[in-house]
């Protein structure tokens, strides 16, 4: 599907937040790491082949998912910005980073990448990375044709 994520329709809101309500569940249930890991792993996972220029993009579900998660997790937008910027990290090391969000071990990770990437007069505009990747990922969609 494409179009601008402006034009969700009301059957993506009532999932929305019913995926919503589900991680929160899964939170409570599970733990604020187990649930990362169940519900954002894949997902990562998947994030990862597109900005290797494998896969296909993300389902609607799957788009609504992350946001869910990214709303209620800032520390898996960080780690999105990871895996863009610097592909060596390891997947083990991102998931260090989503399930021990807190962690000093985390935190360190998160530390060096950034520092690194902005050390080496890197920037956004001069990496085609993030562009390959946001362009096979199929983020926005267009509603149904009524």
């Amino acid at each position: 599907m494409t179009g601008t994520i402006a034009q969700v329709r009301p059957a993506d809101e009532r999932l929305a937040e019913r995926l919503a309500e589900e991680y929160r569940q899964a939170r409570i249930d599970m733990g604020p790491r187990e649930a990362a890991a169940e519900w954002f792993t894949p997902l990562l996972r998947k994030w990862r082949r597109l900005l290797a220029g494998k896969g296909e993009g993300f389902t609607a579900r799957e788009q609504l998912a992350l946001a869910v998660t990214l709303d209620a997790d800032l520390r898996s937008r960080d780690t999105l910005i990871v895996t863009a910027i610097s592909p060596e990290v390891s997947m083990k090391q991102l998931r260090v980073m989503v399930e021990e969000r807190y962690s000093l071990k985390s935190t360190a990770l998160l530390e060096r990448v950034l520092e690194g990437w902005f050390h080496a007069g890197r920037s956004p505009t001069r990496s085609s990375r993030p562009t390959r990747g946001r362009t096979r990922c199929a983020w926005n969609y267009a509603p149904t044709p009524r």
